[in-house]
């Protein structure tokens, strides 16, 4: 059973599986959580959920977004946001969850890119289905990053933050 560490205030304590740097890549599976739904909770990173098969809705502060298979959402930073099975259905999925950071060590680079990203209100997600524009180069680099993170190999961090 997957067990999340949310606070009062329903942020959650994130940690990261990549070593040393802030990223977190995982397959998922809504069956492991319980009554097949994640809790509520914010954070500072961005997060993406990629549906490797079955569907589920992503909760994103007061909006639903179904997801289906090679379906994909992006979560922005500070965002109130969970999955949920439809119908109890499973559901297989990529997490990847990095801090913006991670981004732009520049500043300048992050003060012009990723801030104006990150701080935009009228961004809480951006949704992917096989029509959206850049759709199969935004599902390389989602099943590219979670390849690299399997294999572990050596300066994998390197391709894991280029892509």
């Amino acid at each position: 059973m997957v067990q999340m560490n949310v606070m009062k205030d329903a942020s959650e304590v994130v940690s990261y599986n990549c070593s040393n740097i802030p990223v977190y890549i995982q397959n998922g599976d809504l069956s492991r959580y319980p009554h097949m739904r994640a809790l509520c909770h914010w954070h500072t990173d961005i997060e993406i959920i990629y549906v490797l098969d079955g569907e589920m809705n992503y909760h994103v502060n007061d909006k639903i977004v179904p997801l289906k298979e090679n379906e994909c959402v992006i979560i922005n930073s500070l965002q109130l946001h969970y999955g949920s099975s439809i119908y109890h259905h499973a559901c297989h999925f990529i997490c990847i969850r990095f801090h913006p950071k991670i981004l732009g060590t520049d500043p300048f680079v992050y003060q012009t890119y990723v801030t104006p990203l990150i701080e935009n209100p009228e961004t809480d997600y951006l949704y992917y289905d096989s029509n959206s524009p850049n759709h199969p180069e935004l599902e390389a680099l989602i099943k590219r990053i979670a390849l690299a993170k399997a294999e572990m190999y050596d300066a994998c961090e390197l391709d894991i933050i280029g892509d």
